[in-house]
């Protein structure tokens, strides 16, 4: 009902009204963090495809039976789903199936991260409190079964890793790893966009700086651009992905 409303109406008015919408997003971000002056000078919203470009969703876990899904707009009243549009088709299909994970407690919040790659779809799943050792084995094989790879995380654990290790993804046409639940940009046509916008803006320069660089998004392409590019990244997996990229491009 509701839902399947809120979703036609997007849908209807298309991408322009979806982009008026980011615009509009990005404008208050920066007046609510006191930068006014450059809320002003937001330019044009760029935009990828319509539908089904996403290639990560977030999804929250209700930590009592471990159903998936979103937030009701501005509330905690979690509504599953079973489609999404803005995402890619084999993503949206896990929306249907993904698996239910049972009691979390004494966890009082989880999310569950999947992401698509050339490899498969991945997933990471965040607790906030520690599950005991025979709960986190089951939680853990169940995700093993159903996905390529991914993690549990919880705070005071190091993180549990099973299936493959690193997401494959073609980034700014060069084939490119990065651990699941990583920092990527979830629309690989607006990423190019924005690698070529942040190239154009280099050009001529000698040196560069990738601040908040996760596995080396805009590094690599300045760097092949003939820039000498340092990366900063304070996310141990994320920085020792960009390190292994770096090695195998020599």
């Amino acid at each position: 009902g509701e839902r399947e409303g809120d979703l036609a109406r997007v849908l209807q008015r298309g991408a322009e009204h979806q982009r008026a919408l980011r615009h509009a997003m990005v404008v208050e971000t920066l007046r609510v963090a006191g930068l006014p002056d450059a809320a002003d000078a937001v330019g044009e919203t760029v935009a990828g495809p319509d539908l089904a470009y996403r290639q990560r969703i977030s999804l929250h876990v209700d930590p009592e039976d471990g159903r998936t899904g979103f937030y009701r707009r501005r509330s905690h009243t979690l509504l599953t789903v079973d489609r999404c549009p803005v995402t890619r088709p084999a993503l949206e299909a896990e929306l249907a199936d993904t698996p239910v994970l049972g009691s979390l407690a004494p966890a009082e919040s989880a999310d569950l991260a999947l992401e698509e790659g050339e490899n498969g779809i991945f997933a990471v799943l965040r607790l906030s409190h520690p599950l005991p050792a025979a709960r986190l084995r089951a939680v853990v094989a169940l995700l093993e079964a159903r996905f390529a790879g991914g993690s549990v995380r919880c705070p005071g654990r190091a993180p549990i890793v099973f299936g493959e290790t690193q997401v494959l993804r073609t980034v700014d046409a060069v084939p490119t790893r990065c651990a699941p639940g990583g920092f990527a940009q979830a629309n690989p046509a607006v990423n190019d966009l924005l690698i070529a916008h942040v190239r154009e803006a280099a050009a001529g320069a000698r040196t560069a700086c990738d601040l908040y660089a996760g596995a080396g998004n805009f590094a690599f392409p300045l760097a092949a651009a003939g820039i000498a590019t340092v990366a900063v990244e304070s996310d141990a997996d994320l920085a020792a992905s960009g390190r292994a990229e770096a090695a195998r491009r020599g």
